[in-house]
This record gives C-alpha cells, sequence and structure tokens, in this order.
C-alpha cells in the first residue's frame, strides 16, 4: 500500500511538472509571437521612415522615435529623415526642429547640417545656412551636394565669386550632378557681374544637364534656351524653350518661361526674316562628354 501511494504522489508531481513545464512553453511562445510582431512591426517602421512619400516617412520614422527602443543612431537618422519629409511638405520650422534633434543626438552628422541648411537656405536665412554647409564640409570635405547646397546660398546672397567657385567643385566632385551644372550653366549666362560671365562655358554646362536628364527637366531646358540665347543662337533657344513650356507644370513658373520664349522669338525676328517656326522641330542637341569648367 505504502508503494502504491509513493507511485501515486510521483504521478502527481510528474503531471504537475508537465503542466507548469506546458505553461512555460505556452508563455514562451507567446512572448517570441509578441517579440516577433514587434520586430516585424519594428522593421515596418524602419522601412516606412525611408518612403519617399512624405506622409509614410513620417508615420514610420515618427513611431521609432516613440517607441524609446532605439539607439542614438538610429534615433538621429529618423529625426533627420522625418525633417526631410516636413521640409518636402513645406513645413521648414518643424524640419529645423528634427535636424536639431538630430545633431543633438551626433553633432558629427553631416547629412543632417548639409539638410538643416537647406531648410535655411529656404527660410532665406543665407548666413545660417551656410554656416550648417561650412559645418558640414569639414566633415565630408568631399560633399558634392553640400558644395552646391552652399552654392545656392552664396548665390542667393549675392556673392556670385563664391557661388561659382562652390557649383565647379561640386561638378569636379561629381560630373554627372545635374543639379550643379544647371547651377553653374545660369550664371555663367545671367550673371549680374558680366566678367563672370562665360557664354560658351554656359553653353557646355546647361547641354550636359539636359543630356543627363533625357531632355526630360523643364528647368534645365529653359536655362539650355538661355545659354543658346547669350551664345546668339535663337532658333535652338525658341525650340528648347517650347519643350521647357510644355513640360513644366506649374502655371506660375510656365508663364515665366513663356516670357522669355516671347524675348527669343523678339531676337529671332530682329535677327533673321520671320520663317514659321512650328514647321521646325526640336532635337536632343549634342554635349561634349568632358567638361572644362
Amino acid at each position: 500500500m505504502g508503494q502504491l501511494r509513493w507511485l501515486r504522489v510521483l504521478h502527481d508531481c510528474w503531471a504537475m511538472m508537465k503542466r507548469e513545464a506546458d505553461s512555460a512553453l505556452l508563455r514562451m511562445k507567446n512572448s517570441l509571437h509578441a517579440a516577433l510582431l514587434a520586430d516585424k512591426e519594428r522593421n515596418e517602421n524602419a522601412r516606412r521612415c525611408q518612403d519617399d512619400d512624405p506622409d509614410r516617412c513620417i508615420e514610420g520614422c515618427t513611431s521609432l522615435i516613440q517607441s524609446g527602443e532605439e539607439p542614438n543612431n538610429n534615433l538621429s537618422r529618423a529625426f533627420n529623415n522625418r525633417g526631410l519629409a516636413l521640409g518636402l511638405r513645406g513645413e521648414l520650422d518643424r524640419a529645423i526642429r528634427d535636424f536639431d534633434q538630430a545633431l543633438k543626438l551626433n553633432p558629427n552628422y553631416a547629412e543632417a547640417l548639409r539638410n538643416r541648411g537647406e531648410a535655411y537656405r529656404l527660410k532665406d536665412l543665407y548666413d545660417l545656412a551656410i554656416q550648417d554647409y561650412d559645418r558640414a564640409l569639414r566633415l565630408e570635405p568631399d560633399h558634392a551636394r553640400a558644395f552646391n547646397g552652399r552654392g545656392n546660398a552664396h548665390e542667393s546672397n549675392g556673392d556670385l565669386h563664391r557661388a561659382i567657385r562652390d557649383y565647379k567643385q561640386a561638378v569636379r566632385l561629381n560630373p554627372d550632378y545635374d543639379s550643379a551644372l544647371n547651377n553653374l550653366a545660369w550664371l555663367y549666362a545671367t550673371a549680374a557681374d558680366r566678367t563672370l560671365r562665360n557664354p560658351a562655358k554656359a553653353l557646355e554646362c546647361a547641354l550636359r544637364a539636359v543630356a543627363l536628364n533625357g531632355a526630360n527637366n523643364a528647368d534645365d531646358l529653359d536655362t539650355l534656351a538661355e545659354a543658346y540665347y547669350v551664345n546668339r543662337d535663337y532658333l535652338n533657344a525658341i525650340m528648347t524653350e517650347k519643350k521647357a513650356v510644355a513640360l513644366q507644370p506649374d502655371s506660375a513658373i510656365r508663364e515665366e518661361f513663356e516670357q522669355s520664349l516671347a524675348k527669343y522669338e523678339q531676337a529671332y525676328e530682329l535677327a533673321h526674316d520671320k520663317v514659321d517656326l512650328r514647321q521646325k522641330g526640336w532635337t536632343m542637341p549634342q554635349h561634349e562628354s568632358q567638361l572644362s569648367i
């Protein structure tokens, strides 16, 4: 009888241990499942934080920031990316606050400095913009976009000599940098200080910028038309500006392009007998593969 009681005790202990083990296993499975779900959600937020769509980017970055689980380097990138998205939505003050946070977490974050500089420039705070671009370039001397951005700030601030110098350096660092080529071409064609003008180089840079975008960027084409104009190639200026007008979706900018077109047509009529320009088609111009800027 004593042996039966002992066996029953052993059986009860075994049953209890099994129930506890099953319960622990279930808790472990539930915990693992929750961790996997949390990890999946975190990865989805990280992906959205890099999305090209500003709204999705802001949602993803905000979730990461508010999670309280990201290390500082990830938080810094999340604040930077959210700042970029806010800037695209025109919310420059909020964007600057996010760039501030990114730089508090990582004072040597060159991209955040460049981005804050761009936001300052868009707010016409050119001196602050240049300070940020300077800091970014001390950290990354080969940052072509920072040179281009600082050139934009110098140009807006009226310092065309420094603007041209920065655009040229951006192109040296990245010969296929269409924005810097376009900026350089525009100043070579239109600089208020005529000693800075260089029609031949304006055309060379503008042709290169247009070719890089497959002649599908309205702003680049508008610059190319001006470069043709200052080289007294009025017919190509007209044909190029017509394509720029057709590609420009913004009505206010399109009106400016149309005013330029009228200027080119008037110059052509003064220099030549009138012709029916509608019979002439615009063809992709040739460009030099090597630039001597």
